[in-house]
């Protein structure tokens, strides 16, 4: 089972539109934040890309998407150690 992220995958999501330096550094936060929870745990992904990074807004609405509120979700443990 695994949790519903309601917007695209990273990927997908840089190729749309041009991206603002704001949203590259909460990328690049959340992103770190989540290597240092599976680091932490002893995790290694060796599969790290963004396609394999999720995004999942706030709120399934315009605003949230337009002003930016999201959490990104690294996902594909396939190659995981």
């Amino acid at each position: 089972m695994l949790e519903y992220c309601n917007g695209n995958s990273l990927y997908k999501h840089v190729f749309k539109r041009c991206q603002t330096l704001d949203n590259t550094s909460k990328w690049v936060y959340q992103v770190v934040k989540g290597l240092n929870y599976l680091h932490a745990h002893n995790i290694i992904h060796r599969d790290l890309k963004p396609e394999n990074i999720l995004i999942m807004y706030d709120n399934n609405d315009v605003e949230s998407k337009i002003k930016g509120k999201f959490t990104l979700k690294i996902c594909d443990f396939g190659w995981a150690t």
